[in-house]
């Protein structure tokens, strides 16, 4: 029987939260959004069921309804815990998201712990920083798809009517209120994470909580969740790294793995023009130069370039973009190529899953913060995948990952 449904509003942020689950031993199975409507909660014999509902990118009213309709599936087949993930630099619509999540549970208080301190992401007096610098102050603030125009997290429900309250480290927790109300949590130590969850269970409020891998990471032992650990196996080399990602981090990262003399290759205009691009000759030679590439180092990297081509910015470009990750994948995976993809954006990730056609996706564990390896099944054969968020890491964790491979 399903213990909790967790909503992830991206691909990458589904893995990165489920695998929090799966890697304290519980049976965890990630669903895509368009399969939702046909899951029978009750019948799912996984601990937790993960959900990529696709809403990042969405309209705020048709992200509100989306979550709506899933809380009030889980609410009906009697699924004891509902877990939204939210990201952990504030990006999405996270106030739309969470009122439709509050409002159809019949509950009076949701948590919210938006904290993810592994990787320098704290909330201190309602306020979201990174590094120690305000997050609207950061690179997410300058985001050309969904740039983060204020750091105070009370803003988010601008346009909710839900009431918000801002409960400071220390404070006398206040979780049984009259009005719906979100609880927005200050946190920024692992311990802080501890603390706050097991006075929510022993107050009877995690019946549905919001937050990002940070407070995951703490839920499995609260509900009970914990089972014998997997040992993470050994992933041999070359590592594929295709990045989708805009983000000045994994450009940096791109751009350090070629400092250290790494082939890079980059997409462009052309393959995104050309109409079956990988039947033409153009197209052939750039698999084969790859997969050479993959036989001499021990990563190889595909990008979009810099952030300068507005073009990149487009939504459609960048889903044709995806398309052309995920194919270029797919032909390197049928020619025996490679069997490791490090993959970096959620856009990218999905283009890659509907390429391959994956139907079945297995979460192992966290490889570094962040960074979750996967076993997905493609065209019959098993790859293993890593995927991370492209605001993750620091400049070397390509390079890294590459050098902790056999």
């Amino acid at each position: 029987m399903v213990k909790l449904l967790l909503i992830a509003d991206d691909f990458t942020g589904a893995l990165d939260t489920g695998v929090q689950f799966a890697g304290q031993g519980a049976h965890t199975k990630i669903v895509m959004g368009k399969d939702a409507e046909y899951l029978q909660l009750e019948r799912e014999d996984a601990d937790v069921i993960v959900i990529d509902a696709e809403t990042r990118h969405l309209p705020p009213d048709e992200a509100y309804r989306r979550v709506a309709k899933l809380a009030a599936k889980a609410r009906n087949e009697k699924v004891p815990y509902i877990f939204k993930k939210t990201d952990s630099a504030l990006r999405g619509n996270i106030g739309m998201e969470l009122a439709a999540l509050l409002e159809v549970s019949g509950e009076k208080f949701l948590p919210f712990i938006p904290a993810l301190p592994a990787m320098n992401r704290v909330t201190r007096k309602g306020i979201h920083y990174i590094d120690g610098v305000p997050i609207a102050e950061t690179v997410f603030g300058k985001d050309p798809f969904e740039p983060v125009t204020s750091s105070h997290i009370q803003d988010l429900f601008r346009d909710t009517k839900v009431c918000v309250t801002i409960i400071e480290k220390g404070m006398k927790y206040k979780t049984d209120t009259e009005e719906p109300t979100i609880g927005i949590f200050d946190a920024d130590m692992a311990e802080d994470m501890e603390r706050i969850v097991e006075e929510l269970k022993n107050n009877g409020k995690l019946a549905i909580i919001a937050g990002c891998a940070g407070v995951a990471s703490v839920l499995p032992g609260m509900l009970g969740l914990t089972k014998e650990k997997r040992e993470r196996p050994l992933i041999k080399k070359p590592l594929l790294v295709v990045s989708g990602s805009l983000n000045p981090i994994s450009q940096r990262q791109i751009e350090y793995g070629e400092k250290c003399g790494f082939p890079r290759y980059i997409i462009d205009k052309k393959q995104l023009a050309v109409e079956g691009y990988f039947d033409t000759k153009e197209g052939k030679e750039w698999i084969t130069s790859i997969k050479e590439e993959l036989c001499k180092f021990p990563l190889v990297m595909i990008d979009t370039g810099t952030s300068g081509d507005k073009q990149l910015e487009d939504e459609s470009v960048r889903l044709k973009i995806a398309d052309i990750f995920g194919m270029t994948v797919k032909e390197l995976v049928n020619v025996d190529a490679c069997d490791t993809v490090l993959v970096t954006g959620g856009d990218t990730l999905l283009g890659l899953v509907e390429q391959m056609e994956c139907k079945e996706i297995n979460l192992v564990g966290e490889i570094k913060p962040g960074t979750v390896l996967s076993s997905m099944k493609m065209n019959q054969k098993d790859i293993w995948v890593l995927s991370k968020s492209g605001g993750f890491g620091d400049e070397k964790l390509l390079v890294e990952v590459a050098g902790e491979m056999i």
